[in-house]
């Protein structure tokens, strides 16, 4: 319970200082305002941090007042200008100008005599307001905000790169084989002796597109803001290869964020994931128990993977895995954390089998995607995690599907393909669920799926904790004409022939459990996968087919029905079978990811990569923009207030540098948003001075009233449909 109010308050600090720090940014915006304005000669009425009524003010000659001075100061003026003594023009010990802080501290604004920004008829024809100052200084006036927050965006990105920022080198980690890096053929391959397509893990990406990447979100973002259809080219340096390998890859859209990716992950290090989630950290503890391993707490190290002590990254286990031939791998970790510092948790990892990857079409408005089989045997869909949408309605971790829409114990790629069927309608759910070591069948009426066809979980299947097994997919006729060269390729490569595995012969039930190959008992896939390999040496030793013997758990509600059934492999499948690998069961996932301290050498070093930092920022800006126009980004992916807020907590937990560098990309952001040619907008009020400058005359105010109008129209629809996506991002729709 204390640990779940501390990291409460940890994360209200975090927003705290993210709304606190966005409002530094706005406060320094409006204070290039103030300062251009002063030099300029005209009036500044009022420099305020924050909105609504004065908490209290300052005005030189007239000291600080609780509230604003403003009412106080006018009756004085109009005092002082029915006099013929003094003159009616304010003294020269009472400044014009009330500095407040106002009861909302979040952002801030300045005041000028005769302008106003939401109404462009106000006017004054003093000699100190803004529309007797000269049109190119009113200019410079208008500039002075952004120009202010570029320049802290320096001044900030400089500080991170004297401390230093933790960041992710540009090494591939996880490829996503059935995505762009992981079907690439390297131009140079051949020539190199490379006869395996794709990048790989440990990968070290030199170029791209003749840039040298500073971290590995260099990538993320050359790949998100790449034109549709054009293709990014990497040199990769790889261990034992002589020359950089050369890659043309064309980024796709991804189907979850719909952004264009290259189907890559950050290289993880020999560090376990630091959570201070308290339940989090028990699934942590939990997932290591089940793998072998007790006693390993969150932001452990791995410091041994048999006789080897020399261990850099969770790779070192993969690779022991790979060359283990099955064989228990003993492994060491030692706990960081506070509590138990020093302390070691050592166990024997188990590896387990690969399982076989088939290209199927289960959708007609989608790409292909790989379905995970055995010879034919497919896992059931499972959940496993909820979002507070999909709790609501009844789902929990863990459960089963035995039905979803028309299919029953359907696999993942059917259950995804149906619930996606009734985007923005309902779907009925039946799942099995286990509580307290019983299963029982649970309904689930009228679920609700949003439009772009989600109910709220993660998904997984039943391979690791089951024998289940469901039906081999059927073959679906497509047409191509909405898919890309790439996706008509698999299609057709899908179509010429999709390989019917001889298990589809004994026409299993769906939902059926394995329970014993041969008088081995199975409890999972990998058993399933061993337990075959096992039954099927002496066939493959001579290349010959392999009959086993199955016995199946029937489907049967109520009761327990086994049958023992033969199946005949043949000699193709037995020797596919036994060419799976073996993998280490503790995924890369559950590692930080390998990083490194990015930091400047020295202070004009760090002065030149904030200058550049800052132009890049500027750059990535302006394309996403174009990009949305072209379509290739989405305006889902823009993020409003809640958004920044949310991503600024994540970033500020991470550090105070972190959050610097946060601050600055946001200053860089809101210079290049606020000199966009929108009416309302700086941008838009220096478009019609440039008219003003160009024709010797302003723009008529009718003009300005229509175009304000649209402009404020413009940026409230745009604000309430980011915050939207934001809130439904949040809630999980």
């Amino acid at each position: 319970m204390l640990d779940q109010v501390l990291s409460t308050l940890n994360s209200a600090k975090d927003l705290l200082l993210v709304v606190l720090g966005f409002s530094l940014i706005i406060v320094f915006h409006e204070l290039g305002h103030f300062l251009a304005a002063r030099w300029a000669g005209i009036r500044v009425l009022a420099f305020a941090v924050g909105f609504g009524p004065a908490f209290f003010s300052f005005r030189k000659g007239m000291g600080w007042r609780r509230g604003s001075s403003e009412a106080e100061y006018n009756r004085l003026m109009k005092a002082r200008a029915m006099s013929v003594i003094p003159p009616p023009l304010p003294p020269a010990d009472i400044s014009t100008t009330e500095y407040r802080l106002n009861v909302l501290p979040f952002g801030g604004y300045v005041k000028m005599l005769g302008q106003d920004d939401a109404d462009p008829s106000a006017r004054s024809d003093a000699p100190d307001s803004y529309q007797s100052c000269k049109v190119w200084k009113r200019m410079i006036v208008i500039s002075a905000g952004v120009v202010m927050n570029l320049l802290m965006a320096a001044i900030l990105f400089v500080v991170v790169f004297m401390v230093g920022l933790k960041v992710e080198p540009a090494k591939v980690g996880y490829v996503a084989p059935n995505l762009p890096a992981g079907k690439a053929i390297a131009n140079n391959a051949k020539e190199l002796g490379v006869t395996e397509p794709g990048l790989q893990t440990g990968d070290l990406v030199l170029k791209v597109n003749g840039k040298r990447p500073a971290n590995f979100n260099d990538l993320v973002i050359a790949s998100a803001m790449a034109r549709g259809g054009d293709t990014m080219r990497l040199e990769v340096e790889r261990k034992g290869i002589a020359k950089p390998l050369i890659f043309d890859i064309e980024p796709k859209k991804d189907d979850t964020t719909k952004m264009l990716q290259l189907g890559i992950g950050p290289a993880a290090s020999a560090m376990v994931n630091e959570v201070k989630d308290p339940v989090q950290a028990a699934l942590f503890e939990k997932f290591f128990v089940d793998v072998g391993i007790v006693n390993v707490k969150p932001g452990a190290k791995l410091v041994q993977v048999g006789d080897d002590t020399n261990i850099e990254s969770v790779y070192e286990l993969s690779s022991a895995a790979a060359k283990s031939g099955g064989q228990p791998i003993p492994v060491v970790f030692e706990n960081q954390d506070a509590a138990n510092k020093g302390t070691r948790a050592s166990g024997t990892v188990l590896p387990v089998r690969e399982m076989q990857r088939q290209l199927f079409r289960t959708e007609a408005d989608r790409p292909p995607s790989y379905v995970p089989h055995v010879l034919g045997l497919l896992p059931v869909m499972k959940v496993l995690d909820v979002n507070a949408g999909a709790e609501k309605v009844g789902l929990k971790a863990g459960d089963i599907f035995e039905q979803i829409g028309d299919v029953e114990w359907p696999s993942l790629a059917e259950g995804m393909a149906e619930i996606r069927k009734n985007k923005g309608g309902t779907v009925q759910i039946v799942v099995l669920r286990t509580e307290n070591g019983t299963p029982r069948e649970v309904k689930l009426d009228s679920v609700p799926v949003d439009r772009e066809g989600r109910i709220g979980f993660y998904t997984a299947d039943t391979s690791r904790d089951s024998a289940r097994i469901t039906a081999w997919p059927q073959r679906l006729a497509v047409s191509t004409a909405s898919l890309n060269d790439d996706e008509k390729s698999d299609t057709d490569a899908i179509d010429r022939a999709v390989p019917v595995p001889s298990i589809t012969s004994l026409n299993l039930f769906r939902g059926s459990t394995i329970t014993k190959i041969g008088d081995k008992p199975v409890s999972n896939f990998n058993d399933i996968v061993n337990a075959l390999a096992t039954a099927t040496d002496a066939a493959h030793a001579a290349g010959n087919t392999a009959e086993v013997e199955l016995t199946v758990l029937l489907p049967v509600k109520g009761e327990s029905e086994e049958k023992t059934v033969k199946w005949t492999l043949t000699s193709d499948e037995v020797a596919s079978l036994h060419q799976l690998a073996w993998l280490s069961p503790v995924e890369p996932g559950w590692f930080e990811p390998e990083t490194f301290i990015q930091k400047s050498s020295n202070p004009v070093e760090a002065i030149g990569e904030g200058i550049l930092q800052t132009k890049s920022v500027m750059m990535s800006t302006y394309v996403t923009f174009i990009r949305l126009f072209e379509g290739s980004v989405k305006v889902e992916h823009l993020k409003g207030p809640v958004g920044i807020a949310h991503v600024g907590t994540i970033v500020a937990s991470k550090g105070f540098v972190w959050l610097l560098f946060f601050l600055a990309l946001i200053s860089v952001n809101l210079a290049v948003v606020n000199f966009l040619p929108i009416p309302i907008a700086d941008g838009g009020q220096f478009i019609f001075l440039l008219y003003e400058q160009i024709m010797g005359k302003p723009v008529s105010v009718a003009v300005q009233n229509a175009a304000a109008l649209m402009g404020l129209a413009l940026v409230v629809g745009m604000f309430l449909l980011v915050t939207y996506n934001d809130i439904s991002n949040l809630i999980g729709r």
